[in-house]
């Protein structure tokens, strides 16, 4: 099934697949954890004029052509940070996130990452029960598919001055075996102040 389908990488403001690619973007994550449209169009304004650029934009695109999804990561050092992936509301339910999980996981590897590293919604701090089903149903989705819960601390998601800080999950999906301090120290080296230790580590 996988060959049905491709990553799009792009890397100029000019690109086709942009418009659906910010649409999605706008429409499935809620504002208080989305960047300013601003910066991404300058990291993508950047990205055109230096091809190894750590941030990558793709497109999930069908054999028939469709848009199927957005997705959104970065390269620091040896890890991948996945800030955003999206499929279209009109190609859900069918499988689609999961191949496009693992290609993005392919790619990372290719990249020599050693691990990938995410947020995700706490359900706890959901407004309501259907809100956190779905936050649920994400963690229990990325486990599936071999991420674990980096517990025993706290984090805040921080996009920008125009919205607070707010408090997430983080996920980490080894390409390598990890103990759960190895992948903290992974995370602090990219999160720095807005990660901490609070008790026991673990990956669940």
């Amino acid at each position: 099934m996988t060959s049905a389908y491709r990553l799009h990488k792009i890397t100029s403001l000019d690109d086709a697949w942009l418009l659906p690619w910010l649409e999605l973007y706008e429409t499935a994550f809620p504002a208080r954890e989305r960047v300013l449209v601003a910066g991404l169009l300058m990291q993508i304004q950047e990205q055109s004029q230096e091809s190894e650029g750590g941030a990558f934009f793709f497109a999930w695109i069908g054999a028939d052509e469709e848009f199927k999804g957005m997705a959104l990561y970065e390269v620091e050092g040896e890890t991948g940070l996945l800030w955003y992936l999206a499929i279209d509301p009109r190609w859900r339910g069918l499988g689609l996130g999961s191949y496009f999980y693992q290609a993005l996981l392919q790619d990372m590897q290719n990249r020599d990452c050693r691990a990938l590293l995410f947020e995700v919604e706490k359900p706890e701090e959901a407004e309501d029960p259907e809100q956190r089903l779905l936050a649920e149903r994400r963690i229990r989705f990325y486990q599936r598919l071999g991420a674990h819960l980096l517990t025993g601390i706290t984090y805040l998601q921080f996009v920008g001055s125009h919205v607070p800080a707010t408090p997430m999950h983080l996920m980490v999906h080894p390409f390598e075996p990890l103990k759960a301090q190895q992948a903290f120290n992974l995370a602090k080296a990219c999160f720095g102040e807005n990660l901490n230790q609070v008790g026991l580590l673990k990956l669940e």
